[in-house]
């Protein structure tokens, strides 16, 4: 109800956010599972909240660093699927280096974060096929990646293989 655009969810989610960060990152997960479109509004959420924080101004640096708590809560969420689509589109709206994010995570989870991009990068593409090769118009299941997101995960994957034929 509140994901939906309640009046209040500002209010509602920033108090789930102070009483339990889990939960509320596993919300905006399942969200995204009943259709992957609710990419967009996940991350307009985490950002009003940045700004609806009534004991500080709407321009403060706590706002932000709020702001930076729930991005980075998003993009630690599994599957890795969901953390790279908050990613794609954070770095689209240029809240995310997404090169850097890339690299970290890789370092971190190695072989199974590298999968799960290829898993994606599939995903997107299949998406895509099937709606630009429908004689019906169809919509797309997923939210589209711009050719700056794709030129940067193509990238990362083409510096990690040459990482690992080197080895």
């Amino acid at each position: 109800m509140f994901l939906a655009g309640h009046p209040n969810h500002q209010l509602v989610f920033m108090r789930i956010w102070q009483i339990d960060s889990n939960y509320l990152t596993t919300a905006f997960r399942d969200f995204y599972d009943e259709n992957n479109l609710n990419i967009t509004r996940i991350l307009d959420v985490a950002q009003d909240l940045k700004v609806s924080n009534p004991e500080v101004g709407p321009r403060t640096q706590s706002n932000v660093y709020k702001f930076l708590q729930i991005l980075e809560a998003l993009l630690e969420v599994r599957p890795f699927t969901f953390a790279l689509d908050v990613a794609a589109l954070a770095s689209r709206r240029e809240y995310l280096n997404l090169d850097k994010w890339l690299q970290d995570h890789a370092n971190r989870y190695h072989e199974e974060f590298l999968h799960s991009v290829v898993i994606f990068l599939a995903a997107k593409m299949d998406s895509e096929k099937t709606c630009r090769l429908s004689e019906a118009p169809i919509e797309s299941r997923t939210m589209p990646l711009n050719a700056h997101v794709v030129t940067v995960i193509l990238r990362f994957l083409r510096s990690r293989s040459a990482r690992c034929n080197s080895l």
